[in-house]
């Protein structure tokens, strides 16, 4: 059995420990690190990295991957049909059916699943190359790409404008080719630039959203200042925020969705934010070996490493912590 980026998620996890041994709960504390960090890289790391011995397994999960992709992107469609267009900001959406939301009831959660689904979809086109097969691909990518825009998440623009940079940073000649449609692209998109525009400075969605994000900033800066070293310990963030009053007031008892740097710096202070640096830079180096020494396979491994680049990018920006579950 192997254990894929040991050393730098050591360093990392036995932070977390010490921090939680600082803790005012430290049996909750020690708790949470065992539950969320050191599940999340058992069942986010190591399984994945040792079921996926071959081409054949990694070929069938990326088909039930983009699967999984057009699924959530149909559901987000038809969501559209039960939004009030006169009154609401309307966007893509997940689908509740009978009240219940089976992807979650927020636009983020469904544009996670499209981050990646986007350039694990690209990736298939190693396996499938006749030109039918790569026009529906590409037939598939665009339609992806046009729900995950129409989620409106910040995030998700975000991270889908870097991964398109980076892909065309190695595919050249492929965007020369693509300069024109891009630029056509880029005009027809106009209205909906606009369109976000107004969701972040005119409707109170956009413009909570923001300020909470500034709040929760402010929470977790004045919790490192008061540990810096090694913060409150694991799993405390959110009792910080629920003991202040403002945010209370505005936005009701909080839960463990909170930016991921924010919520390190006030739960593992200076050494969690190093150590967790370390663990993200071990993994962002694989990336660049694979790129760089497998050139037999580069057109299967750069799509593959931005569909997963996409995902860190996607969770840096967005105001979540551990969402691992797209890394398998």
């Amino acid at each position: 059995m192997s254990w894929p980026l040991f050393f730098s998620f050591s360093f990392f996890f036995a932070t977390a420990v010490i921090s939680s041994l600082f803790s005012d709960n430290v049996s909750l504390s020690l708790w949470y690190v065992v539950r969320w960090i050191l599940f999340f890289y058992l069942i986010y790391l190591v399984l994945p990295y040792n079921l996926i011995k071959d081409k054949r397994i990694l070929k069938n999960i990326l088909i039930w991957f983009a699967i999984s992709s057009v699924v959530v992107a149909v559901s987000g469609v038809i969501s559209l049909y039960s939004q009030d267009w006169q009154n609401d900001f309307v966007r893509i959406k997940p689908l509740g059916i009978a009240g219940v939301y089976p992807t979650g009831d927020n636009q983020n959660l469904l544009a996670e699943v499209l981050i990646a689904g986007i350039f694990f979809a690209l990736a298939l086109k190693y396996w499938f190359q006749t030109e039918r097969q790569k026009r529906l691909i590409n037939l598939l990518i665009i339609f992806l790409s046009i729900i995950l825009i129409g989620t409106f998440s910040r995030a998700a623009w975000i991270a889908l404008a870097i991964q398109i940079l980076i892909y065309f940073s190695y595919k050249k000649e492929l965007f020369r080719k693509a300069l024109l449609p891009a630029f056509l692209v880029i005009l027809l998109l106009t209205p909906i630039y606009y369109y976000m525009f107004r969701l972040q400075s005119q409707y109170s969605i956009g413009v909570s959203s923001t300020e909470n994000r500034l709040l929760l900033t402010q929470i977790s800066w004045r919790a490192f200042t008061d540990k810096p070293w090694f913060g409150q310990g694991s799993g405390n963030f959110v009792s910080l925020v629920a003991d202040n009053i403002r945010f209370r007031a505005k936005y009701g008892d909080p839960i463990d969705s909170h930016g991921v740097w924010q919520k390190i710096l006030a739960e593992n202070g200076l050494a969690g934010v190093l150590t967790f640096a370390l663990f993200s830079f071990n993994i962002f180096y694989l990336f660049y070996k694979a790129l760089k020494h497998r050139s037999n396979e580069f057109d299967l491994l750069l799509p593959l490493v931005i569909g997963s680049l996409g995902i860190y990018l996607f969770e840096f920006f967005n105001t979540s912590y551990y969402k691992g579950k797209l890394w398998l």
